[in-house]
């Protein structure tokens, strides 16, 4: 006796094993039957070894759970993990005994795992199917008329809704139907969509043109909260016509109930007229790159704007607009990135939310491409001396515009190739280590590559060795924090070799820097500390006047392109330097005192 009895309990562990060997591992949504005897959706993406809770089970009734993998293998437990019943889709279980259970989804029966979503179902095949609303399609809905400032309570159930033929491609989902027709030439309509209780409806709602089954896109919607936490959908600028109103469940379809609908029109304002004079004027030429500010002349008959929006086109007849924005004021600012583009926009008036019509598109034509600076390319580099101090840091500016495409540093940003880059040299110091960098220094360009290389033949980049690359401040061994500016510091130098180096914008950036190379075993962390000379006056008219406790051996004055325009060696504590033949603008002045050079920028009236 003892040994069959062991024989059955070896017998019945086995069994055991075998029908529960899918036990999910992830437990996933919890879902309540509806019993209503239609296919209801358990989860829209089940993976491999989910499980859900299943709730709400009518004891004695018949069921089916599905997927819509047909290798899938499904097994049903009560809340314990003890298996009722498990096979492949789909899954039949009679007679059911429990009021709660789960429902565990493996991709076949040897509980392989995958990452591929499957919707599951549950469906109560023994129940007696709830009967359709009458709204259940929507071409049998009789539309509710709605004048300026009029609203319609729609009250109903989704209980029973079907899945017409004719709505799946649009809805995917049962679904119950309310409609209202709008008789302005202009509507704005506000709908409140709340289930009842609270919950049941999650405001998953579209609005739909005339034939019930073509989503309307025209106009904008937004979603806010009603006090149930369900939806409101506002639509502006609606023309007269019928509107359909699907009513469906949430966004997993598992609630189906009762709901409230509030839907309000309210006729468009009066459309404003025109702007006009715009800024830059139609037809303009020239017009600078970089920041603009556009401006225009309100109307001034017609209602007065409340917002104006800024579109862009690609030509005079407005073909694809582009919405740049909406202001309250008669200007806006605006980057220009292109040269030589000829660009069409409006500002078009707004009244609430109605714009103004029929308003003209107007144009400008960007400035032509600018030269490329003397140092586009390698043969031209600047050559940038290296400071020598003791006591504190000396640094060389030099302001440089980005120019024409080069080459690009190994660091750069994905790849990123040089697109306006230029070219600065310098001769190694007998430390044999430099810091360049463009951090400390002024500059319309705030994020800044630097690669340094060795060149053999400046006229042939093949040559030329790439010794080190930064890009966003990757050395971090100065800064400020922004991460931004480049700073390549390096070492081993050949003492008295000359090295090149290039200074590009990421991506298609431009604008102006200045760049310093520094000699950071000289004590490089104060630059600004240096009170070697005074000068004055800046703005200068005619004649600069520096003043020294020591003898000031040169003094070098750059233009923004680094060219020397000036050079002196007054080997005096004083100098006057007379700039009255040089051009209006700024200029960067060199001074070495004593072995020590500082540079100050000094704008000539």
């Amino acid at each position: 006796m003892k040994k069959i009895t062991l024989m059955l309990l070896a017998f019945f562990a086995f069994t055991y094993h075998v029908t529960s060997q899918c036990i999910g591992t992830f437990e996933y949504v919890t879902v309540v039957s509806n019993n209503l005897g239609t296919v209801q959706i358990i989860d829209g993406c089940n993976w491999s070894g989910d499980w859900n809770n299943i709730t709400g089970l009518l004891v004695g009734s018949d069921y089916e759970f599905s997927s819509d993998n047909p290798t899938d293998y499904l097994t049903f437990t009560d809340d314990s993990n003890n298996v009722i019943a498990s096979g492949v889709t789909p899954l039949s279980v009679p007679a059911v005994t429990v009021t709660s259970g789960r429902i565990h989804v493996y991709y076949d029966s040897s509980c392989t795992g995958d990452s591929v979503c499957r919707e599951t179902y549950i469906q109560c095949t023994s129940c007696v199917p709830a009967p359709a609303p009458p709204n259940d399609d929507c071409t049998a809905v009789t539309p509710a008329v709605l004048t300026n400032g009029t609203s319609v309570t729609f009250t109903g159930t989704t209980l029973g809704a079907t899945m017409n033929a004719a709505e799946t491609s649009v809805l995917g989902t049962p679904t119950v139907w309310e409609a209202v027709t709008l008789s302005g030439a202009c509507n704005n309509l506000t709908i409140d969509y709340c289930g009842t209780p609270a919950g049941n409806m999650t405001g998953n709602m579209w609005i739909v043109y005339t034939d019930c089954l073509t989503e309307f896109t025209i106009g904008d919607y937004d979603f806010t909260t009603c006090p149930d936490g369900n939806g409101t959908l506002s639509f502006i600028n609606l023309p007269a016509g019928t509107y359909y109103l699907p009513v469906i469940s949430d966004s997993t379809y598992n609630t189906l109930g009762d709901y409230t609908m509030n839907v309000i029109s309210v006729d468009c304002p009066v459309a404003p007229d025109c702007a006009s004079t715009p800024f830059p004027v139609d037809g303009a030429t020239d017009i600078p790159f970089g920041t603009t500010t556009f401006t225009w002349s309100a109307p001034v008959t017609g209602p007065t704007p409340t917002s104006y929006n800024i579109y862009s086109y690609d030509d005079a007849v407005g073909t694809n607009p582009v919405f740049l924005g909406t202001v309250t004021t008669e200007s806006a600012d605006f980057i220009l990135e292109v040269y030589e583009t000829t660009i069409f926009w409006a500002a078009i008036p707004v009244n609430g939310t109605t714009e103004a019509t029929g308003c003209a598109i107007w144009s400008f034509t960007t400035e032509d491409i600018p030269p490329a600076p003397i140092n586009d390319g390698a043969c031209n580099a600047i050559l940038i001396p290296i400071g020598t101090e003791t006591s504190g840091g000396a640094y060389y500016n030099v302001s440089a515009t980005l120019e024409t495409s080069e080459v690009g540093g190994s660091c750069y940003f994905l790849g990123d190739p040089a697109s306006e880059s230029v070219w600065f040299s310098f001769v190694a110091p007998a430390s044999g280590e430099v810091l360049i960098t463009t951090e400390y220094f002024d500059g319309t360009l705030q994020d800044t590559q630097i690669t340094l290389y060795q060149i053999s033949d400046c006229a042939n980049l093949a040559t030329a060795v790439e010794i080190d690359c930064d890009e966003d401040d990757d050395d971090d061994v100065v800064g400020d924090g922004s991460g931004l500016e480049a700073n390549l510091q390096v070492s081993g130098l050949t003492s008295g070799a000359t090295y090149y180096f290039v200074v590009d914008g990421y991506g298609t950036s431009v604008g102006t820097f200045d760049v310093g190379v520094l000699d950071p075993t000289l004590s490089v962390h104060d630059f600004d500390t240096q009170n070697l000379f005074t000068y004055y006056p800046n703005p200068v008219s005619n004649t600069l006047t520096l003043n020294a406790q020591r003898n000031i051996q040169s003094v070098s004055v750059m233009n923004m392109l680094g060219q020397e325009v000036l050079r002196a060696t007054p080997n005096t504590l004083n100098s006057v330097l007379d700039m009255s033949n040089l051009t209006s603008g700024s200029y960067f002045v060199n001074v070495m005192v004593e072995g020590v050079s500082e540079t100050v920028r000094i704008v000539k009236q």
